[in-house]
Order: structure tokens, then C-alpha cells, then sequence
């Protein structure tokens, strides 16, 4: 399977990969799409409705599952149109609920297993559940309150509405009972230098 990196994978727009619209930083850590691996595990062995997640990676003798999420496409355009808090919040909760982070994870595992002839694969070797967002990730309230007042005055991303969906995200992926780790794409290859 062909490497890439997640600068590819990412898509802000629909059918738009985030390299025909660069970062100043785009990543450099080579990833296997397992988006594609799944396709063809199901076709091989004849089998649908199977989730996954975008990709997968490893440093060291951890494996990395990770799953990449444009924060600021839906903060832009799916929450553009809307005026009331209530409406918002619940938009919101709908959005990452349909994400279904648990069966992406789950499913990724179980093919994993599949292609390794091994159910106990990770048993050994620790996995990380990484959510690469395209918005700030911090949670230091300081470095996190100087982040959005950056944002503020360079984007039309509304903070209240970021935060509450960060702080959802970060909910969602904790309560999945992986390690995981909550990261901006831009800092994306330093987590991995320092794991």
C-alpha cells in the first residue's frame, strides 16, 4: 500500500484535498490510507458496512489510528446559516454523533486483527486514537484564549462555536476508552517526532 500524508487525505472542501489549497506547514509524516485498505479487506472479503478510520501510522512501537476532521469547513459553511445558540448547539451534537468515532475505531481494529491472522495484535503494542482537526486543539486556557484571539482577527470562525465543538470532540474521544490525542494538523508531525 502506497504512503502518504494526511495533507492529501484532509479534504475542506468536498473532493478538494487540502494540498490544492496548502498550509504553511503541510505535514511530512508518511500515513497508509486505510480508507482505502478497507475498501479493498470488504471486496476481498466480501463485506460492507464496515466504518474506518482515515489512516494509519506508527512511531516507534506505537500504532497511531487516526481520523481527520475539517472543523473549520463545518464551523464556515454548515453553521453559516444559522442564528440561534440552541440551533447551533444541537447541529453541533448532531455532527459528532455522526461521526461515530466508536465504530471507526472498533471496525479498524477488527480489520487490523483480520489482516494480521492475530485478534490479540494489540495486545502488545499500545495504540493511539489521534484527531487531526484543521482549528486549534489547545487546551491550556491561556495559550488557547491567545490562539482565538488570533483566530478572531484573522478568520470569520465564530470561538463559542469552535469551542463547544471541541470540547464535544474531545468528550466523544475520551469516552471511547482509547489513549488518544486531540491535535491540529499543523502539529501534527511534532506529536509524532515526540512520541
Amino acid at each position: 500500500m502506497d504512503e502518504t500524508q494526511i495533507c492529501v487525505l484532509h479534504k475542506p472542501q468536498p473532493k478538494t484535498p487540502c494540498i490544492d489549497n496548502p498550509c504553511p506547514t503541510p505535514s511530512q509524516t508518511n500515513v497508509i490510507d486505510f480508507d482505502k485498505v478497507k475498501s479493498i479487506f470488504c471486496q476481498i472479503n466480501n463485506q460492507s458496512q464496515l466504518a474506518s478510520v482515515d489512516c494509519i501510522t506508527h512511531k516507534d512501537n506505537h500504532f497511531l489510528f487516526v481520523e481527520i476532521k475539517s472543523n473549520k469547513n463545518f464551523l464556515t459553511h454548515q453553521l453559516k446559516n444559522s442564528n440561534l445558540e440552541t440551533e447551533d448547539d444541537e447541529i453541533i451534537k448532531n455532527k459528532v454523533a455522526g461521526y461515530n468515532l466508536k465504530k471507526k475505531i472498533s471496525d479498524s481494529i477488527h480489520i487490523c486483527n483480520e489482516i494480521s491472522e492475530n485478534t490479540n495484535v494489540f495486545e502488545s503494542i499500545p495504540c493511539i486514537y489521534v484527531l487531526v482537526t484543521d482549528t486549534n486543539t489547545i487546551e491550556d486556557p491561556a495559550q488557547r484564549l491567545l490562539a482565538n484571539m488570533n483566530i478572531l482577527a484573522y478568520n470569520s470562525i465564530d470561538i463559542i462555536k469552535l469551542t463547544k465543538l471541541n470540547k464535544l470532540l474531545r468528550e466523544n474521544l475520551e469516552s471511547l476508552g482509547y489513549t488518544n490525542r486531540y491535535v491540529k494538523c499543523s502539529d501534527f508531525d511534532d506529536y509524532i517526532k515526540n512520541l
